[in-house]
């Protein structure tokens, strides 16, 4: 995959080394797919990034201060892919509900993170289908 195929990801992690690892874990194994643009420690400045940069994917932490994971959720405009990343299992149906795409534990576990990519990749492949199939129905009803 060329660079300029990349998926665009931002962090949302108020701790530092949770998120420096799961930088350094994007950048090490998954290089070739993902680009992490750009890192938020506080839930507005979350939101902030992704309405700004239009990110494919959010790694998000549930536990932001300013605004939690759910409630950035709740105002964001954009459509990112959805990863949460957190230290308790109990908030995984509202996850769920909230169309997350995978809910990775902390400690990040190498390989979860490579399901939850892989996970990314086949729902944007799914919806760029979509939306081609939608475009040749379109240019097809139009004749």
């Amino acid at each position: 995959m060329d660079s300029s195929a990349k998926l665009t990801a931002v962090i949302a992690e108020d701790e530092a080394g949770p998120r420096h690892l799961l930088r350094r874990l994007l950048e090490r194994r998954h290089a070739g797919v993902i680009e992490v643009v750009a890192e938020a420690d506080t839930g507005p400045a979350a939101l902030a990034l992704c309405e700004e940069r239009q990110p494919d994917v959010l790694f998000l932490d549930l536990h932001l201060p300013g605004l939690d994971g759910f409630e950035l959720l709740s105002q964001l405009r954009s459509d990112p892919c959805v990863v949460i990343t957190t230290g308790d299992s109990e908030h995984a149906v509202e996850a769920y509900r909230a169309n997350a795409i995978d809910y990775l534990l902390k400690p990040i576990d190498p390989e979860q993170l490579q399901e939850a990519v892989a996970r990314v990749g086949a729902a944007i492949a799914s919806e760029n289908r979509r939306h081609l199939e939608e475009f040749r129905r379109r240019l097809m009803d139009a004749r």
